[in-house]
């Protein structure tokens, strides 16, 4: 089989992170994955699909919530539900040519959207340590993760060498008990942190 190009292993990333438990999920086992989609072995590009693995989950988990009076836009991944009337521009349809220059979403007020109660947007207690960081004591594993993203972000804690690991701060030392963690097993670290209400 001829060579994959990197948007074709961008593309099936992408595929594989939207329903992924990031709980059990690792870099190892999206390759595997990779590897079995194109029948092909994928060991001499290992690095090249971990900064696409570290690049898509970083972008997937920094999506801005934007709110405002009249509206509230909120990304895919979070439990609130679109409401009021509102027009959304994505960045996909920035990119397609149509007569008019992009295309508009517009969403009713009696639209609600259903979300399955999965072990990934339940929510969970969260421990003092890890609510000062995350500013808030009760939200599901995918609000701690963005919320995570965005202190390791503002505070500039990311490896600027290896992108894949993060260099704590005081702070996050604290929650980690280490100096550097894996960014991509981040939540595996974060669990003892977070306690199903139901289970007390």
């Amino acid at each position: 089989m001829a060579s994959v190009s990197a948007d074709k292993l961008r593309h099936e990333i992408q595929i594989i992170l939207k329903d992924a438990d990031f709980n059990t999920l690792s870099s190892k086992k999206v390759r595997q994955m990779l590897e079995g989609i194109f029948q092909c072995d994928f060991t001499e590009r290992k690095k090249e699909i971990d900064d696409i693995l570290m690049s898509e989950i970083t972008t997937r988990d920094i999506t801005p919530i934007l709110t405002s009076t009249s509206c509230q836009i909120v990304d895919n991944q979070s439990q609130k539900p679109l409401d009021q009337q509102t027009t959304v521009e994505t960045p996909q349809q920035e990119n397609c040519s149509t007569t008019s220059n992009s295309r508009k979403r517009q969403t009713t007020p009696s639209l609600k959207i259903e979300r399955r109660k999965t072990c990934y947007n339940k929510e969970l207690d969260i421990s003092d340590q890890l609510a000062c960081i995350v500013n808030g004591h009760r939200m599901p594993r995918s609000e701690v993760v963005k919320r995570m993203w965005v202190y390791i972000k503002e505070h500039k804690l990311l490896d600027p060498v290896n992108k894949q690991y993060i260099n704590c701060d005081e702070t996050l030392s604290k929650i980690f008990g280490r100096r550097r963690v894996r960014a991509f097993g981040m939540l595996k670290d974060l669990a003892r942190h977070m306690s199903d209400p139901d289970k007390q």
